[in-house]
């Protein structure tokens, strides 16, 4: 395995090299034609998005609102209402995408496309056919939602742990929104990492604990994906799908769990 030395360099090279895959993944993604299939797994499928578009479409009727309802007749006046708007749209923005329990919803209505480029970048890097079935997804479905449920409990005690340790330690307390911000992305990042997991038929207590050797991926994978939900639609479909793909191609080069099973490589992420 590639990641065998000190927590301390540990956790920051595999959060580099996950940040530096992303452009990979890209490529990767248009060559390889990977959304090619996606409308194989049925209307539900289908429905999830398209809730998903229309949350992602909110922030736009926003906009397009406070744009009708401009003075053009008065410039300044234009230029003072755009500022006002601006500033009251940002901040519902904001406040909606740093919902705790919004952005796991997200991830679950875009669970078939996580499910989606993640099988289908196993099947280009390792030849290996795997064929979707309705089934499958629909398992991956609830099984995204206990994910979810699960980061979503955990991030929240662990935010106020930390929110009642700073209060105690106030002096230190500049820290607080990194650490804040690094749970966030962490179990946000599980929650795609466990699909990587899933194909390789780890059970979420598995794959809670094989996550932890990886943190640095996971936390790679949140950062993109909460900083791209700030962006209304388009940014919301394209993380979970680069994500995906980034959390496949990473922890392929890094993890053995691919060739060794999960048995194996559970045990020895335990005497490493």
């Amino acid at each position: 395995m590639l990641f065998k030395d000190h927590i301390l360099l540990k956790y920051p090279r595999q959060l580099l090299t996950t940040l530096r895959t992303y452009p990979e993944s890209y490529r990767f993604i248009i060559k390889n034609k990977l959304w090619i299939g996606i409308d194989q797994y049925g209307w539900v499928s289908k429905f999830l998005v398209g809730v998903a578009i229309f949350l992602g479409l909110q922030m736009y009727s926003k906009i397009f609102g406070w744009i009708s309802r401009v003075n053009w007749e008065q410039p300044f006046a234009s230029v003072n209402q755009m500022g006002m708007a601006m500033g009251h749209v940002a901040g519902e923005a904001l406040n909606l995408l740093q919902s705790n329990s919004t952005k796991y919803i997200v991830l679950i209505l875009l669970e078939v496309i996580v499910y989606h480029f993640s099988r289908r970048t196993i099947e280009v890097i390792t030849g290996e056919s795997r064929p979707a079935v309705l089934k499958d997804f629909i398992d991956a479905q609830v099984r995204m939602i206990k994910v979810s449920a699960l980061s979503l409990i955990s991030e929240t005690i662990f935010v106020a742990i930390v929110g009642i340790y700073f209060d105690i330690f106030s002096r230190a307390g500049y820290i607080e929104p990194v650490l804040v911000f690094g749970i966030h992305c962490y179990y946000m990042g599980f929650a795609v990492l466990d699909n990587y997991h899933e194909q390789y038929k780890l059970t979420i207590k598995e794959s809670v604990k094989y996550a932890s050797h990886y943190i640095g991926v996971a936390l790679g994978l949140g950062v993109l994906l909460k900083l791209l939900m700030y962006v209304p639609l388009l940014g919301t479909l394209i993380a979970p799908l680069l994500t995906a793909v980034t959390a496949v191609l990473v922890m392929h080069r890094i993890s053995d769990l691919h060739l060794l099973g999960k048995k194996t490589a559970l045990h020895l992420e335990e005497v490493v």
